[in-house]
């Protein structure tokens, strides 16, 4: 190599070096220790709630929330910029400023409401995405939070969600949750409403597969018998109607979030369970992809799915589900869109 070339060489490892320390040093936020010279890290119940010292190194201005600290979590993660300025110039001001604006912020906080705040007197957040619908940012419905210090009720799946959420089906903001209306959608499970497929019994004798938010998001909740809802968009539907009594196992359960990396990080997780799904529809041919167990017409026989439900592929972009096993192999559905007995079973009413 000529001096020349050396020299070259050597200027541009010193550039690209004082680069890489540069971007190193610029975004090392002021962490626990140095908070720590000037007040302790508090760990009162809600902040042990949301930023666990056991999990976390606190940094002033840090957006970081559960899913950027590992792919697995038990407990919600979330650093202080979350719930306070990350502006440098607004450290050590002598004030303890909690700002939820979303004006010029970084991370989930981004899709805060514009007028989110903290009430001092009620000790409550409102307009935060955290405490929301989680839906995409124009159908967000932000929910008043616990008061600081308190926690949610044992039904804490309703208060953001509705468990299951019930709005209204409409273009631009597709529901196939739940509809009371008609049984093209998914809470309860296929035909429940005209074969007594939704039974205590059925599900007992493992005859009937039920629905609920395990079934799709199954990396996110995997335990939801949730025996709580009422239907308060079309008034038809509420789980207490049938289950009102203590011997119903699993009465007034609310979901358990299993992974919390994958919950209030601002995408829609879709992940199906990986299980056959069962049926007591009966018809007199069984359908392609299903097999029957027992004769046509017994009241103990049910139909279930050659493959699991995590065959399936979700399209976020289309909002479309492939090769979905209870929607017969081949077909496409499309999240939100209407289905009749046709849909699915088109060949069977033809072959008469």
């Amino acid at each position: 190599m000529s001096e020349c070339a050396a020299k070259v060489y050597n200027f541009g490892m010193r550039l690209m070096m004082s680069v890489v320390l540069l971007l190193l040093f610029s975004t090392i936020p002021v962490y626990s220790e140095e908070c720590m010279k000037c007040h302790p890290m508090p760990q009162d119940s809600s902040h042990a709630a949301h930023a666990p010292l056991t999990s976390l190194k606190p940094a002033y201005g840090d957006s970081g929330i559960t899913s950027d600290y590992g792919t697995r979590s038990e407990v919600y993660i979330y650093n202080c910029g979350n719930c306070h300025p990350q502006e440098a110039e607004r450290h050590g001001n002598g004030s303890v400023d909690v700002d939820l604006s979303p004006e010029k912020t970084k991370g989930l906080k981004a899709l805060n409401s514009s007028g989110a705040s903290y009430n001092r007197a009620t000790k409550t957040c409102s307009g935060v995405y955290c405490h929301s619908s989680g839906e995409q940012r124009e159908n967000i419905a932000y929910r008043e939070t616990p008061a600081w210090g308190k926690t949610f009720d044992p039904f804490r799946c309703q208060a953001c969600h509705s468990s299951p959420p019930s709005y209204q089906n409409v273009a631009g903001r597709e529901n196939s949750h739940f509809n009371a209306k008609t049984p093209a959608a998914h809470l309860l499970g296929i035909h429940w409403d005209s074969t007594n497929g939704h039974t205590k019994e059925a599900f007992a004798n493992r005859r009937a597969s039920n629905m609920g938010c395990s079934t799709c998001h199954y990396a996110t909740v995997a335990d939801d018998r949730d025996t709580t809802f009422v239907d308060t968009t079309s008034g038809l539907f509420t789980c207490s109607r049938c289950h009102d009594d203590k011997k119903v196992p699993g009465k007034d359960r609310t979901g358990v979030i299993t992974n919390k990396a994958l919950h209030v990080n601002g995408v829609a997780e879709v992940v199906f369970k990986p299980e056959k799904f069962r049926t007591t529809a009966r018809l007199m041919q069984t359908p392609e992809g299903w097999t029957r167990k027992g004769e046509f017409g017994d009241p103990k026989g049910y139909d279930e799915t050659l493959q699991e439900l995590n065959s399936a592929r979700y399209l976020p972009q289309g909002k479309k589900c492939l090769n979905i096993a209870c929607h017969l192999y081949g077909r496409e559905v499309r999240w939100g869109e209407s289905l009749t007995c046709a849909s699915c079973h088109g060949d069977f009413l033809q072959k008469k």
